[in-house]
């Protein structure tokens, strides 16, 4: 039997095709590690997408804007927020979205000479590896997803500009710095924020550490599984905020803040959360391990460890080098980007 030829598509401008939806609807669930030590779907707005499409402009430089600036989209699926902010950044300036694959640092090299990208987005730890000589095309470079040290900022600014983001899937554009007074960010449009002390809700005065509430079109409307946003939603006032657990400070005579650290456990490397007290665990669950304590610097991040004597006798351990059977089997358990220090050994 024939098949049947299949249903004419429906003109882009029916209402069949483009169904009429509020900004407060579901646009996509994102999934992420955040900080709430477990993996969650995260629901995502309408309000989201098109707040970054209506804020970038404000974000980054004027020229960069128009039919020639390129950008690259080079997220895959798996990382749902980012894909999709990559796509928001050249629709809010009128530009184009180059997509393909690059997930390496030399290969983001490559795609963004070969493609000839004029602006692109990284975490901290790609941009290390590369600088403004090797994409000389490059007219704007966006940090996001982990903190941005000095050194990297360095390597980049005044070379090209530099929009260093605080970004997360639950909250999205809201907060930027251009690095020319250090770390200070400033609020982008539409965003409310609230500096609050870490155990309350009570604001902290000017010059005082506080946490960072955000509210507003950026933030999302909560988590798929509604028991987890007990403690993370607050409502202060009249309005619903999302509590960061980013430290910051308000800087006296302006309207910006000074990025502190977190109020938590919780850290990014490589653009990916990361439970500080979980991995200590892991490597005290090591063989030949009596003690370890992880430091997160602002260049380099260090595990300090305190070994049993009889390391040499335990299963995962050798008895060349100073244990470095159990050293080999602590990296398994680190980050990237780590350096072991072993500090004492444990009569």
């Amino acid at each position: 039997q024939p098949s049947r030829p299949p249903s004419p598509i429906p003109p882009a401008d029916s209402p069949a095709a483009l169904p009429i939806v509020g900004e407060d609807a579901l646009l996509a669930y994102c999934f992420t590690g955040g900080t709430t030590r477990a993996s969650k779907a995260v629901r995502i707005s309408h309000a989201m997408a098109l707040h970054e499409a209506r804020r970038y402009r404000e974000v980054l430089p004027p020229e960069l804007g128009g039919t020639g600036m390129r950008f690259l989209q080079n997220s895959s699926a798996y990382w749902g927020a980012a894909l999709l902010g990559q796509l928001d950044v050249p629709f809010a300036v009128g530009g184009a979205a180059v997509i393909c694959q690059a997930d390496l640092p030399a290969e983001i090299v490559d795609a963004v000479n070969r493609f000839g990208i004029t602006c692109f987005g990284a975490v901290p730890s790609v941009l290390a590896h590369f600088g403004p000589e090797d994409v000389p095309r490059v007219r704007c470079v966006i940090s996001w997803a982990e903190e941005l040290t000095d050194a990297v900022a360095e390597r980049w600014h005044p070379r090209v500009a530099l929009r260093d983001l605080l970004i997360a899937t639950e909250y999205w554009l809201c907060l930027y710095s251009t690095r020319e007074h250090g770390r200070w960010l400033r609020p982008v449009a539409g965003v409310r924020v609230l500096v609050v002390d870490p155990d309350g809700d009570t604001p902290v005065g000017n010059d005082e550490v506080g946490e960072l509430l955000l509210g507003g079109p950026t933030v999302c409307p909560g988590y798929a599984d509604s028991a987890l946003d007990d403690g993370r939603f607050v409502r202060v006032g009249a309005h619903m905020y999302f509590r960061t657990r980013d430290l910051v400070r308000p800087v006296r005579g302006t309207a910006q803040l000074e990025y502190c650290g977190r109020c938590d456990d919780m850290v990014k490397v490589g653009g990916k959360w990361v439970d500080v007290t979980a991995v200590e665990a892991r490597v005290l669950m090591i063989p030949g391990v009596k003690e370890a304590k992880l430091v997160f610097g602002s260049d380099r991040h260090h595990a300090f460890l305190v070994l049993r004597q009889d390391f040499a006798q335990c299963p995962k351990a050798t008895a060349t080098g100073m244990g470095s059977g159990v050293i080999d089997a602590v990296r398994q358990q680190l980050p990237p980007q780590f350096s072991i220090h072993v500090i004492a050994a444990d009569a």
